[in-house]
């Protein structure tokens, strides 16, 4: 069950403002795994011994990776040049709340993202003539380690993150 809300302002001729803001609650209502092979090894005493694994019930646990807000807001401004030149600039922050990567608790040291915002920062200058424009751009302004998904692979543990800080430029031009 979710809600999902999209508007712009146009502040002034040069300037506008997006958000958007979504919500959802993603409980399972049902959702018991049975384990068919449900034996592993461990080591009990220094001796090898064959252990049940238990069957797990994660209803009423809300979905993996699936932060309950999400809101983005973008600022754009246009800044026209006596020469028939313009620059757009555009300031892009992200929210999310905070989630879990995993259901397990023995994964509990890696498994938490917490609430964070990161944002992104755009510039494009585009010529008089529409022939060219150059623009550069950097993201994840803040260097913030995004925790992404977690997997757990026959007790391996692999997190994967978002992005570091990039930035960058390009030029494009028309023939």
């Amino acid at each position: 069950i979710g809600l999902d809300l999209s508007t712009s302002w146009i502040l002034t001729p040069s300037d506008r403002l997006n958000m958007t803001a979504s919500y959802i609650d993603s409980e399972w209502t049902d959702l018991y795994i049975d384990y068919e092979y449900n034996q592993t090894g461990a080591i009990i005493d220094g001796e090898f011994v064959l252990v049940d694994v238990p069957d797990d019930d994660f209803s009423g646990k809300p979905m993996m990776s699936t932060p309950p807000w999400n809101i983005n807001l973008t600022y754009d401004h246009n800044f026209n040049l006596p020469n028939g030149a313009s620059i757009k600039t555009a300031l892009i922050v992200k929210y999310k709340t905070a989630f879990d990567l995993s259901w397990r608790k023995a994964d509990s040291k890696i498994n938490h993202q917490e609430s964070y915002h990161m944002e992104d920062i755009n510039v494009v200058y585009n010529s008089s003539d529409g022939n060219w424009n150059l623009s550069a751009y950097v993201k994840n302004l803040e260097n913030y380690a995004e925790k992404r998904s977690l997997l757990n692979m026959a007790g391996d543990k692999l997190l994967a993150i978002g992005n570091p800080r990039t930035y960058g430029g390009v030029l494009s031009v028309k023939f």
